[in-house]
């Protein structure tokens, strides 16, 4: 132990304390009876010198303020000029954007109308892209329906100069073939067998005479003429040296004949096509006619009828969207027709059988329909018993009888 106390006051000279502590407050804590220690008094304030500091902060805030301050001074004149400078400007302006909107809004009453099928179609006869036929002189377009037609028609024209001009390359026996194959419909062995014909009675050398005499021959022979006749006719021509030219002449027969043969089988073709296609025609007006009747019923024999499904029916019944493998045409109905001697259709098929049978005999169905409505009834009159049961039951007598208004016999 030394000899003298411990000096706190020299140990605690080197420690920064607070400054909130003062050495008369240490020397009293330090003097005081421990027993009789009091809670430490509450720390003084901050100095007042630091108020000015927040004061400054303060006043950083309302610097703002004196900057607005100066336009609040504003002469009243000025204000008022300044407004009504920009009233006007924006009136200038929307009246300016109206004057545009007049303008762009507004038709020029006086421009005339303008069709423009009328000249689109003039500009197009002008290209060269739009040709008249012969006896065609005016021409006016004024509907999108004539616009449409003539456009088709044109779009073949030059398919078939187009056509025209690649098949010509290939000499004119290519284009006859053509015409008379695709265009007439002549089957391509009925004109094999005709132009080769003709091609080989062209080509016989008439300069020699076995030919002479083979040509006159074939020409007797196709007149029914006997054996014994064709001989002693060639043989006279040759003792009058007559052959030549009677060769020559049956040569010209025949070729005529051939030609003759395969422009009557071109003429039976194209009438034909065109007995066929008058009576798909009459088919395709007739079934429209029916639909467009059932349309204003709504109903036909009891089926449900509108635009739509009658839409779908036109096109099943006329639209001939199929090809058989020989490149005949068909609707779906004729399909679907086919594709019933499928094995997994037979169903359908049976099921179809009884819906033409009943036509035949009831053509509206109306032994089907009453037998449906009465059944409709049947269900119906049930369900009515059915709730009549239960609203007696809780007012009579259960093992009473019940009234014979509400018994249902089959």
């Amino acid at each position: 132990m030394p000899d003298s106390p411990f000096d706190f006051r020299n140990a605690l000279s080197g420690i920064e304390s607070p400054s909130t502590i003062s050495g008369e407050e240490l020397d009293n804590f330090l003097s005081s009876d421990p027993n009789e220690i009091k809670p430490a008094s509450t720390p003084a304030t901050p100095p007042k010198k630091e108020e000015p500091a927040i004061k400054k902060e303060v006043t950083v805030e309302t610097e703002p303020k004196t900057v607005i301050e100066p336009k609040q001074e504003l002469d009243k004149n000025e204000l008022d000029e300044f407004l009504d400078d920009g009233e006007e400007k924006k009136e200038g302006d929307e009246e300016g954007n109206e004057d545009n909107k007049t303008d762009d809004s507004k038709p020029d009453d006086n421009k005339e109308d303008v069709n423009l099928y009328e000249v689109f179609s003039e500009d197009l006869f002008n290209l060269g892209r739009f040709t008249k036929d012969e006896g065609e002189e005016d021409i006016k377009i004024s509907t999108p329906e004539d616009f449409v037609a003539r456009f088709d028609s044109e779009v073949y024209k030059h398919a078939e100069n187009y056509l025209q001009q690649f098949l010509s390359r290939f000499g004119p026996d290519k284009v006859e073939f053509f015409e008379n194959v695709f265009v007439s419909g002549i089957e391509p062995e009925d004109y094999f067998q005709r132009y080769s014909a003709i091609k080989d009675i062209s080509s016989i050398d008439l300069t020699e005479e076995t030919n002479q005499e083979k040509i006159v021959r074939e020409l007797l022979r196709s007149e029914k003429r006997s054996t014994e006749y064709i001989n002693k006719k060639i043989q006279r021509l040759k003792d009058y040296s007559d052959l030549e030219e009677e060769a020559t002449e049956a040569k010209a027969i025949l070729v005529k004949r051939e030609q003759d043969a395969l422009a009557e089988t071109t003429a039976k073709k194209q009438q034909d096509i065109a007995r066929k296609d008058a009576a798909k025609k009459h088919y395709t007006s007739e079934v429209a006619k029916i639909l467009n009747e059932k349309i204003t019923t709504k109903e036909f024999d009891g089926i449900p009828v509108d635009q739509a499904f009658a839409s779908e029916v036109n096109k099943m019944l006329t639209n001939e969207g199929f090809a058989l493998n020989d490149g005949t045409r068909i609707t779906e109905f004729d399909k679907e027709i086919l594709e019933l001697q499928r094995p997994e259709n037979f169903p359908m098929k049976v099921k179809l059988a009884m819906l033409l049978k009943m036509l035949k005999t009831d053509p509206t169905l109306s032994k089907f329909k009453k037998k449906t409505v009465s059944i409709e009834n049947k269900e119906a009159f049930q369900a009515v018993k059915k709730a009549g049961l239960k609203t007696t039951s809780k007012k009579e007598d259960p093992n009473k009888q019940q009234s014979s208004a509400w018994s249902w016999t089959k």
